[in-house]
């Protein structure tokens, strides 16, 4: 029988394996290196994951819980669709936006409820981060 982790540890696990997977993949990531980052032994990982497969999805699963706590925390107070999608492009983090602005050219986003298309551009994400110094963003309207 095992000792039950705490909360604490099972993060710092978990937020070191997703670090790995992130920087190696999944099949370049090592068990073993996820194990000595998270100052537990490597027989802790098997016992309270299986396999790195299993570990690998308890990894995402973590990963997607924490995306919803943001989201979700971004949308609280908002009561229209277009202040929630600017508050969740918020919660990204500038560089996120700018990033994403950058690779594709806008952030779209599709209401898979209504079907209602939000696009932001450059302009738009700067005015979202630094209002002051931009006119006021130009998000198009639902379709």
């Amino acid at each position: 029988m095992y000792k039950k982790l705490d909360e604490k540890t099972l993060d710092l696990i978990l937020e070191t394996g997703i670090d790995q997977f992130a920087q190696c993949g999944l099949d370049r990531a090592n068990i073993n290196t996820i194990a000595k980052t998270a100052g537990v032994s490597v027989g802790v990982l098997y016992k309270y994951f299986g396999d790195k497969d299993s570990f690998f999805l308890a990894c995402v699963r973590h990963s997607l819980s924490l995306l919803d706590q943001v989201l979700q925390e971004a949308v609280a107070h908002e009561t229209d669709i277009e202040s929630g999608i600017r508050s969740i492009v918020k919660s990204l983090g500038k560089d996120e936006a700018e990033s994403i602005i950058k690779e594709r050219g806008t952030i779209e986003v599709t209401c898979s409820f209504c079907g209602a298309k939000y696009v932001m551009d450059a302009i738009d994400v700067e005015a979202l981060f630094h209002p002051q110094t931009v006119t006021p963003p130009t998000t198009s309207q639902p379709q």
